[in-house]
């Protein structure tokens, strides 16, 4: 058994607005006014920055399933964190871009941007985009292969470093004497040739101050594995159990030892949705009211947009049809195995019953509901047996969900010593003890 490969347990908050359960918006303990409010959400990071998590996470959709009752997020990851990195100081940003629908020059400077703006504390969550819809809105009939999108992501990512290299370090000389800002023997060309891109660079700023932005891969596919173990320093996954993380976990460690890369500079972190109250009965009594309110078309449309596996056409009665092959989808597979592991375990004969079962949707297998003391005993489980190096936390409603595991949730973890007391530095790198990497000159297998 591999154990953890840090001394503390690595702590995420990864935001949706209102919260992670598709009903939150309907709780009447939501201020609907709070939803989609950058006043709002600055105290969420600010709180969450209060309680020393690691790094706020904001996923994203390039598309809007046009249900009523989907909540619609106003804001752009990017555009969104550059407002919480001037109103914090000290926790990290976390914001998806996607490698098929984007450029590298253009994310390359963005990204450099944000983290000289953040003064080092951006990650950039690496997603190749899986739904269908997504592809109409940048002129395309049809969502890229799997295999295809992948193989764009691995050369973008490739160029995106190249472009943080092309400055070195100590580029700029401010020389007044001189009159050289630059020194232009330390800024080069990149000069990419690939199969997708050709990029002349330099790239027109400086290298960013973490040398590379942190690189985070949300994927757990064969290609996803192997786009994380040549190029992430953190992964983000979602698996069903102890013993699937260890050995997911596992797998990614010597993918990366096979690429020459050290183990431990690869951090895994897996989702759970939480809800923690003051007495477990309180917190199973929250989850029962979200269940209640949750729309089970609403449910069953997003099984639908993340998963592939569509029932929207069906009756709530009509049996459930078998859930096709992981391998046979050309969406989020690492959702459909979800979906698998749920009609496994749980057995519904009908449409209604699946979406009744799932509730608050398919992070489902990955649910911790209770007092403070019992979601520390799971989240301490599987760090002490190697499954994951941190959690990315979703509360079911993110205000009083994220006040509760700042206030009940954070300190017993500091009690058993799986947290710190405090930031130990200023950097997103440094927080997830990883090195700030060198600058490397030309092209290797990692650049």
């Amino acid at each position: 058994m591999t154990g953890p490969s840090r001394a503390t347990l690595g702590l995420n908050l990864n935001i949706k607005p209102a919260g992670s359960h598709p009903a939150a918006w309907r709780h009447p303990s939501v201020d609907l006014a709070e939803i989609n409010d950058i006043d709002a959400l600055l105290d969420i990071a600010r709180t969450a920055e209060r309680g020393r998590f690691d790094a706020l996470f904001l996923a994203d959709k390039l598309t809007f399933s046009r249900e009523p009752a989907a909540v619609a997020p106003v804001f752009e990851p990017l555009t969104l964190l550059s407002a919480l990195a001037v109103g914090t100081s000290r926790i990290g940003l976390i914001g998806s871009i996607s490698t098929t629908y984007s450029d590298p020059f253009v994310v390359a400077r963005q990204t450099a941007s944000l983290d000289r703006i953040s003064r080092g504390r951006f990650g950039w969550n690496v997603v190749t985009s899986a739904i269908q819809a997504a592809a109409r809105n940048f002129g395309q009939d049809e969502l890229p292969q799997h295999g295809d999108r992948y193989r764009r992501a691995e050369e973008f990512v490739t160029a995106v470093k190249k472009l943080w290299d092309s400055w070195e370090d100590d580029a700029i000389v401010q020389d007044r004497d001189r009159g050289w800002y630059v020194d232009p023997e330390k800024i080069h060309p990149v000069d990419h040739a690939g199969d997708h891109f050709r990029i002349a660079g330099p790239l027109n700023s400086p290298r960013p101050p973490q040398g590379w932005p942190v690189i985070v891969q949300a994927g757990s596919s064969e290609d996803g594995r192997s786009l994380a173990a040549r190029h992430a320093d953190s992964v983000y996954t979602v698996v069903g159990a102890i013993d699937d993380g260890i050995a997911f976990r596992a797998d990614l460690r010597a993918r990366a030892a096979a690429e020459g890369r050290d183990p431990d500079s690869v951090r895994i972190f897996a989702g759970f949705r939480v809800l923690v109250a003051g007495t477990t009965d309180e917190a199973r009594a929250l989850e029962a009211e979200l269940n209640r309110l949750a729309d089970p078309r609403h449910v069953l449309g997003q099984v639908a947009l993340f998963s592939g596996y569509d029932l929207s056409h069906l009756p709530l009665d009509a049996p459930l049809p078998p859930v096709p092959p992981v391998e046979s989808s050309n969406s989020y597979r690492s959702h459909l195995r979800a979906v698998h592991r749920f009609v496994e375990r749980e057995r519904p004969g009908t449409v209604l019953e699946f979406a009744q079962g799932l509730g608050g949707g398919l992070g489902a297998d990955n649910l911790l509901v209770g007092d403070a003391a019992t979601v520390a005993d799971e989240l301490e489980a599987w760090f002490r047996a190697g499954a994951l190096d941190g959690v990315n936390l979703q509360p079911e409603l993110l205000h009083q969900g994220t006040y509760a595991l700042v206030e009940h949730l954070v300190p017993e973890l500091q009690r058993r010593g799986l947290r710190p007391p405090d930031y130990a530095g200023t950097t997103l790198r440094r927080h997830y003890g990883l090195s700030r990497p060198a600058r490397r000159v030309g092209a290797t297998a990692h650049v």
